[in-house]
C-alpha cells in the first residue's frame, strides 16, 4: 500500500510538470502574430489540450494571432489549452487597372490606368493620339459671291470658283483655312495678321472685274512677300484690267505690286486673237492654252470654254526678268494680225517668296477631250513644289 500511494504521487508530479502548452502561429501575407506562450503548469494536472486554429486573415491583411493558452489548470485538470494559429496567408491585392484610353486624335494624352491593390501593378498609361498636320495655306475667297455679301452666312450658295478651290485643296491633301473677303467697296482685309501665320496664300476672284486686290491689300501681300520664304497663288482673269491701267505689252504702269511681285514687264488684258483674218477679243469665246516645255505644266493642253460656267477672257503679261513662262494661249498681245505663244501663267521669284499668277478662268475647263482643271490646278501646285 505504502508503496503504491508513493508510485502514484511520483506519477502525479510528473504529469503536472510535463503540462506545459506552447502557443504556434501560422504564415500570412503579413505573418500572424504567434500565440502566446501556455499556462503555467498546473499541480499534477496532465498535458493540456492544443488550442484551436485561429481563422485566416482577410484578403491582404494581417492574419490574427492566436489567443493566449489556458490558465494554470487545478490540481488534476487539463493545462492551458494551446494558442490559436495564426491567420492564413493574406489574399493579394487586385490586379492593376487595364491599359489607360488612347489620347484623342490631335495629339492629347491618353488616361492612365486605375492604381492596382495592395500589391497589385498599377495600369500602363494610355498612349498618345495622333497629331493633325499644321495649317499653313490660307485660301482667299474674293469672288463676291453669295457668302462673300455676309461672311457670317453658313447658309449662303458656294459658288463654282468657291467649290472648285476647296475641292482640289482636300483632294491635293493641303490642310487650309478659308478667309472670305468681304463684298464691300475697296475691301482692305485680309490685314497682315491675318496673313502671318500662313507659309502660302490663294487667291481668286474668278469673274469680279473691280476691287479684285485693292492697294491696301497690294500693300498687304507686298510686305508679307518681303518676309520671306512664303508662296502666293494669284486666279484672277482680270487681274491686269482692274489694277494696271496705262499699261501696255512694253510699257508697264507704275503699279509696283505687277512689275516687282507678279513680275510683269507689260500686259493686255482681254487680248485679241487673230482669227480668219482678223483680230477678235477672247472674251467671251472658247480658247485653247498649252503648257511650257520644261516645266510642271509640259504636254497638257487646256480649253476654255465659253463663258461656262463663269464669264471669261484672258489677260496675258510679258514676263520681266526671272518671271518663267508657264502656259501660253496663241493671240496677237500686240495688234499684228499674227498670233504668238503668249503667256498667260507666269512664275516669279521675290526675294526668297515665289508668286504664280494664272490668268485664265480655270472654272471653265472642263476638260475632255484635253486635260481638266483638276490637272491644271494640280500644275500650278506641283510648280511651287506644294505638291509631288
Amino acid at each position: 500500500m505504502n508503496r503504491l500511494r508513493l508510485t502514484s504521487l511520483m506519477m502525479v508530479a510528473a504529469a503536472a510538470t510535463l503540462g506545459i502548452a506552447t502557443g504556434c502561429s501560422s504564415s500570412s501575407s503579413k505573418s500572424g502574430t504567434g500565440g502566446a506562450g501556455g499556462g503555467v503548469v498546473g499541480q499534477g494536472g496532465k498535458t493540456g489540450t492544443a488550442g484551436a486554429t485561429g481563422t485566416a486573415g482577410a484578403g491582404g491583411s494581417t492574419g490574427t494571432g492566436g489567443a493566449l493558452g489556458g490558465s494554470t489548470g487545478t490540481a488534476g485538470a487539463a493545462g492551458g489549452s494551446t494558442g490559436a494559429a495564426g491567420g492564413s496567408t493574406g489574399v493579394a491585392g487586385a490586379a492593376g487597372g487595364a491599359t489607360g484610353t488612347a489620347g484623342a486624335a490631335g495629339g492629347s494624352t491618353g488616361t492612365g490606368g486605375a492604381a492596382g491593390g495592395a500589391t497589385g501593378t498599377a495600369g500602363a498609361a494610355g498612349g498618345g493620339g495622333a497629331g493633325g498636320a499644321a495649317v499653313t495655306t490660307l485660301l482667299v475667297d474674293h469672288d463676291n459671291s453669295d457668302n462673300n455679301n455676309d461672311p457670317t452666312d453658313p447658309t449662303a450658295t458656294p459658288s463654282p470658283s468657291d467649290t472648285l478651290f476647296t475641292a482640289r485643296l482636300t483632294a491635293e491633301h493641303i490642310p487650309f483655312k478659308t478667309f472670305v473677303v468681304p463684298n464691300v467697296s475697296n475691301p482692305t482685309t485680309p490685314a497682315f495678321s491675318d496673313l502671318m501665320p500662313y507659309s502660302t496664300v490663294v487667291w481668286y476672284t474668278a469673274d469680279v472685274i473691280s476691287d479684285l486686290i485693292t492697294a491696301s491689300q497690294q500693300n498687304t501681300l507686298d510686305n508679307w512677300l518681303g518676309v520671306g520664304g512664303k508662296t502666293l497663288l494669284v486666279f484672277s482673269q482680270s487681274l491686269f484690267y482692274d489694277i494696271g491701267s496705262g499699261g501696255t505689252w512694253t510699257t508697264p504702269s507704275a503699279n509696283t505690286f505687277l512689275t516687282n511681285d507678279v513680275g510683269a514687264a507689260g500686259w493686255v488684258w482681254d487680248v485679241d486673237s487673230f482669227v480668219n483674218g482678223q483680230d477678235a477679243t477672247v472674251e467671251d469665246e472658247t480658247y485653247s492654252i498649252t503648257g511650257a516645255a520644261g516645266t510642271a505644266f509640259a504636254g497638257l493642253q487646256f480649253t476654255i470654254i465659253s463663258d461656262t460656267p463663269i464669264n471669261s477672257t484672258a489677260d496675258v503679261v510679258n514676263p520681266g526678268t526671272g518671271t518663267v513662262p508657264l502656259v501660253t494661249a496663241l493671240v496677237d498681245p500686240t495688234d499684228a494680225m499674227a498670233n504668238t505663244a503668249t503667256p498667260v501663267v507666269v512664275l516669279h521669284t521675290v526675294g526668297t517668296s515665289k508668286v504664280l499668277y494664272v490668268g485664265v478662268p480655270v472654272e471653265d475647263i472642263q476638260g475632255a477631250p484635253t486635260n481638266t482643271s483638276a490637272e491644271f490646278i494640280h500644275a500650278a501646285l506641283k510648280s511651287l513644289a506644294l505638291v509631288p
